[in-house]
Parts: C-alpha cells; structure tokens; sequence
C-alpha cells in the first residue's frame, strides 16, 4: 500500500484507507467482488480449508468473507498480523496452502526472489493468487499519465525501491506473465499459470480508489458492471486495467 506522505504514518494512513473504504459504496463493492471471486476459484479448485497467507494486505477486509486468513504487511499496523517481507518469507518449507496478493505484485522489487520464495513455501497443489494491473490500450494511457505510480512496459522484473509503499512498476505482472512468459515458465517449472483474465474498465475508476471518496449511485454503479460484462472480450488487449493470474505449484 502506498503512504501518502511524510506527515503521518504508516498506520495512520491504512485506518485512513479503511473508513475510505467503509464510506464508499462502488468502491467496497469492487473489493467484496474480488474477495467472492477468489473464494469461488478456491472451491473449484477444491483446496479443503486453506490457510491463506494475504501479503501486503493494507486495509484488506478479506478475513470478513474467509476467516482463515493471516494478513500480512511490510510494516506493522492494526489490520496486520504477521511483518513479512515477500522477498524473504519466514514461513517453512511445503507449509502454505494460498498466497494472495492484491495490488501487491507490483510493489516487489525483486520477483525472481518472491517466486522463488513462493515455489519454496507452498504445498503441494498451493497457489499464488495475484490481482494487479494490466497493461491494455486504455490502462498504459491511463496509469502513465494519470496515475502517482511507475508504468514502464519496457522494464526488467526487478527495480530500485526506496520506498516499499511507493516504489513500483505497475507494468510487472504484464512483464512477467505475457510479454516474458517463456522466461517464467523457463526460470519457474514447479510455477504452472493456470488462470489469467483481465476484468475493470471503469468499475474501478468510478470509485476514486482510495485518494478520492466518490459517492456515486448505486444503480449508476450497477450499469457499468453490466456494461464491463458486455465488454468482456476486450478487456485483455484494449480496456482492461486489472488481470488476475493464478500459479500452481506442481
């Protein structure tokens, strides 16, 4: 998660983030829609009462839908259980059933050492459920020139970090997962992609996310999700501003 600035910590901001949240109708459903969606895969994937591991967790309200969650943050605060570094993971080896990142991935200054430490502390038949942003026609314009955080496509899978909460490249899962793809599966054979899709064209923007508090009508918010539905077909190459990939450990 990002922190706003110097004038008030870490903590602080993520109590912030969670009244946003609470207050703003589109933008809790557009997390509930997440979290329903995840536990849905978690079932057709028939992982029996997984333990999940959520990293970087910020305001996440996912224990609310799965209780059997441990949040996990870079930094401590009240919606955290367990500091954990992604890069480094104090878990033990095959313990884990599920991690979950959302708007995560991209804040990892080194993937090749979270995948390595994912591949080290998943089970069997373990997944990593990422949610991040996508690099399509309509997000690249909108997160280079509309957004505080880095999008370069043209980047490796690791840069400087500073800053855990600001420093990123929002074009990271789009680097590793399409655009170098033979070098993940090469570099990651125990790693099987065995989902991606790409989903919000403007369900995400309508919300002013978690610097703006909209308050937009309900059936104006119910509108465009059917509209994103009809639009579904194009979200990967044109509209889309988030992707969902799901690893399995083999």
């Amino acid at each position: 998660m990002r922190k706003n600035n110097n004038k008030i910590t870490y903590r602080e901001q993520i109590n912030h983030y969670s009244k946003i949240i609470k207050q703003n109708f589109a933008l809790f459903k557009f997390y509930q829609d997440n979290y329903k969606l995840f536990l849905n895969k978690l079932d057709r994937l028939d992982i029996s009462n997984p333990k999940v591991i959520e990293l970087g967790c910020g305001p996440s309200f996912l224990k609310q839908f799965y209780e059997n969650t441990i949040y996990t943050d870079i930094e401590l605060h009240d919606n955290c259980d367990l500091i954990v570094d992604a890069q480094k993971m104090p878990f033990e080896n095959n313990s884990i059933d599920v991690f979950f990142l959302q708007n995560v991935f991209h804040h990892i200054p080194d993937i090749n050492n979270f995948l390595r430490e994912a591949d080290r502390c998943l089970k069997k038949n373990g997944i990593v459920y990422i949610i991040d942003p996508h690099n399509s026609l309509f997000s690249s314009i909108v997160y280079k020139y509309f957004h505080h955080e880095e999008f370069d496509a043209k980047g490796k899978w690791t840069f400087l970090s500073k800053n855990p909460q600001n420093d990123s490249n929002q074009a990271l899962s789009w680097i590793v997962f399409e655009r170098d793809l033979k070098q993940f599966n090469d570099k990651f054979p125990n790693l099987n992609i065995i989902h991606k899709s790409y989903f919000s064209f403007l369900s995400y923007i309508i919300t002013g996310g978690l610097n703006y508090n909209f308050k937009l009508p309900k059936l104006f918010v119910k509108i465009i999700d059917i509209c994103e539905v009809l639009l579904r077909s194009f979200m990967k190459k044109f509209l889309g501003l988030y992707c969902c990939v799901i690893l399995k450990k083999l």
